[in-house]
């Protein structure tokens, strides 16, 4: 505790470093949670005070909710609650637990330590971009023989250990009943009930008997009414049929991260990514830790005839439990911020927005001047999330860390 005689000087030291988070941190924040609820903000004035006079004389509240409503009804915003949650939860319990067996390993040899440390520490130093652009590589489909792309090492040695054929009718299922299965009802104008879409097969009905009366010297018209038009449209495209049941395996080969790749292939993508690139802080962290233990515990295990796993977890995770938790939680933080290596990896649309993120949402709406409200709400949104898993992880690591 300073003196209370000191107390100005210590203040004085910290007040470059305060203004600056003022300006660049606390502002922003607290301008953002005002921006969220405002309606219709417009971050040029003079357009916002057209539209502020509009709501005004419509009888419209200058605060609404109307933000995050718009923000949860945009059909990017359950991609991004979905890729970002499977990113958090998968990637980072998986990160930490293969960092800290690597820690171990590390901590155990003596022969090219430094060369192994350096080698998993590698990530760390280099730019995601770069490496996002290098996993698009290693993930390359070999497509057709026009296209002039090569064949993958992933794709090669999937279907040198005969994983290919297996992982393709895997990932055509998941495709089949996610977005083939809902193109093919939507082509032939059914309910996922079973029920016909009256009105939409109506009106393909009446375009196609429109289309035949244009062309000159057409045929007598083959369908005596909508549902023999459906019912024909149904025998001649069986073909497209099978093509969405079986999209990898009617190609050949499965396409990870190019055109005719689907959710699962893109998540597997990043989730394998955001494992191997979370590795080098991890370890140097852990690595750190275990050179602080003492000796002395591993001394009386070996004496006690302990074997190396139950040494592991009786005596290395417990004392690793401070460290285990603090990577944890920042890990979990920095996850939900996922942004430049989704777009390393497919681009600024995000591989046509299903590899959406939160932040990825929020620079969506940041590109609009007109948005900004729901850009706003997308970061509130982000930063209540960000704060409540926080919270409940303390809570349910409280009693398991040991001091």
């Amino acid at each position: 505790m300073l003196e209370g005689k000191n107390n100005w000087k210590a203040w004085l030291y910290l007040l470059p470093a305060l203004v600056l988070l003022g300006i660049f941190s606390f502002y922003p924040i607290v301008k953002s949670f005002i921006i969220a609820f405002i309606r219709n903000y417009d971050s040029i004035p003079s357009s916002f005070a057209v539209q502020r006079a509009a709501d005004k004389a419509n009888g419209l509240s200058y605060f609404t909710f109307q933000n995050f409503i718009s923000v949860i009804k945009d059909t990017s915003f359950s991609y991004a609650v979905r890729n970002t949650l499977l990113i958090a939860f998968v990637s980072v319990p998986v990160s930490v637990l293969l960092s800290l067996l690597i820690s171990v390993f590390l901590h155990s040899i003596k022969k090219l330590k430094g060369f192994f440390q350096t080698l998993y520490f590698l990530p760390y130093v280099t730019s995601a971009m770069a490496v996002s652009m290098a996993f698009t590589v290693l993930f390359a489909n070999p497509g057709d023989n026009a296209s002039g792309y090569s064949m993958g090492p992933v794709n090669t040695v999937i279907e040198v250990v005969g994983l290919k054929t297996p992982l393709m009718r895997s990932f055509d299922r998941s495709y089949w009943r996610s977005d083939g299965k809902k193109a093919w009802y939507n082509y032939i104008c059914v309910n996922p009930d079973g029920t016909t879409k009256e009105d939409e097969l109506q009106e393909k009905y009446d375009i196609q008997k429109k289309n035949a009366g244009l062309i000159p010297g057409a045929n007598t018209f083959p369908y005596t009414d909508k549902y023999d038009y459906q019912e024909k449209v149904l025998k001649a495209n069986t073909e497209y049929k099978y093509t969405l049941e079986h999209h990898f395996e009617s190609k050949g080969y499965i396409d990870w991260v190019g055109a005719y790749s689907t959710w699962n292939t893109l998540i597997v993508v990043v989730l394998m990514y955001s494992i191997w690139a979370g590795l080098a802080f991890k370890i140097l962290v852990f690595t750190g830790g275990l050179t602080s233990i003492d000796k002395q515990y591993y001394d009386a295990a070996k004496i006690d005839a302990t074997s190396k796993w139950r040494t592991f977890w009786r005596i290395t995770v417990p004392l690793m439990s401070p460290l285990i938790v603090y990577i944890l939680i920042t890990s979990l933080i920095g996850s939900f911020k996922t942004y430049t290596s989704i777009v390393g990896l497919f681009g600024d649309d995000m591989a046509g927005g299903k590899m959406m993120t939160f932040v990825g949402l929020v620079y969506k709406y940041r590109t609009s001047s007109s948005l900004m409200g729901q850009a706003a709400a997308a970061a509130v949104t982000l930063f209540l999330i960000i704060l409540v898993v926080t919270q409940l992880t303390n809570r349910f690591t409280k009693k398991r860390v040991h001091y």
